[in-house]
């Protein structure tokens, strides 16, 4: 696989995005691929989202289990990670 051109392996168009040239001992001179998304956003950002998205899963369990006061715990906590998370985006 080292042989191989890394922009004819990454060029897939799912987020892929070429990031500069990288010395390559077969194919000459090649790129770098990122993988992912090409948004730049603050890692704590990025954890508000992930807390909201894991309380907002919380809530669902919960609410599937019936436990209403659960229910209100987690659906507490989403809204508060996501009205934080709205407020660094500013």
């Amino acid at each position: 696989m080292s042989g191989l051109n890394a922009k004819a392996i990454g060029n897939d168009g799912i987020g892929s995005r070429v990031r500069g040239p990288v010395k390559d001992d077969h194919a000459g001179l090649s790129h770098a691929i990122q993988i992912g998304s090409s948004v730049d956003m603050a890692p704590a950002l990025r954890d508000l989202i992930a807390l909201a998205l894991l309380a907002g899963l919380g809530c669902g369990l919960a609410a599937v289990q019936g436990d209403l006061l659960f229910v209100a715990i987690f659906g507490a906590a989403c809204a508060v990670t996501i009205i934080e998370a709205i407020r660094r985006l500013r």
